[in-house]
């Protein structure tokens, strides 16, 4: 009978003990299931289907660069790479790393001056930032898109805080220049919160890059590669 089952690795005196012959064998068949698909925070390799359920987890839907992610050229790994940070920037929300954080990994280069950098000093608790979509990674600056970038910056900024946004596209049409779109979109938002929850935030304006626009274009010369 023993003959039967695979090698054991029991003692002598006890490989003649059926029962415990065959709890080998089950735990055996239980080692080789494949538990892959239970590691769900392993957020490099999760399932695409299961990032949703993990930023709702991680309060990561909506504003908080979940729905800007979806307008970016690779919005899966933008919202990998925001999952692998998630717990890290809530530590730290209403904090200028915080802020410059999330919106480095979405792909956008900001700089931020606060209200004591300027000269005078502007209003206490204000800060201006201005935001630089890159070519590689940007499409048109649809009024939704810059509104899911105002709504990003606002959840992560300090709550007491009020500020100006200047946006602007950068343009690679060469492979030795880039382009700015001049003067950068000034989006004027109300961030007075209308719920608990959420602020509204609403766009006066936006800058869309069509074909027959007309628009101010400097070329900045960068430097060579080779």
């Amino acid at each position: 009978m023993p003959s039967s089952y695979a090698p054991t690795l029991l003692p002598p005196p006890l490989r003649q003990d059926l029962s415990l012959r065959s709890l080998e064998t089950l735990s055996a068949r239980t080692a080789a299931l494949d538990l892959s698909v239970l590691v769900l925070y392993d957020y490099q390799h999760v399932p695409a289907q299961a990032l949703r359920t993990l930023a709702e987890q991680l309060n990561l839907l909506g504003d908080a660069g979940w729905d800007f992610a979806g307008f970016c050229t690779a919005p899966e790994a933008r919202q990998r790479a925001l999952l692998k940070e998630a717990v890290a920037l809530h530590r730290l929300k209403g904090t200028r790393y915080a802020l410059q954080r999330a919106l480095d990994l979405m792909g956008v280069k900001s700089r931020l001056t606060e209200w004591w950098q300027t000269e005078p000093p502007a209003q206490p608790h204000t800060f201006v930032v201005d935001l630089l979509l890159s070519a590689s990674d940007s499409g048109p600056l649809s009024p939704e898109r810059a509104d899911a970038l105002l709504r990003l910056v606002h959840f992560w900024k300090p709550a007491r805080s009020r500020f100006r946004a200047r946006v602007a596209v950068e343009l690679a049409r060469h492979e030795h220049m880039a382009g700015v779109l001049r003067p950068a979109a000034t989006l004027r938002a109300d961030l007075r919160v209308r719920s608990r929850h959420q602020a509204r935030v609403q766009p006066r304006s936006a800058a869309v890059l069509r074909p027959a626009q007309r628009f101010a274009l400097t070329l900045l010369p960068l430097r060579s590669t080779s």
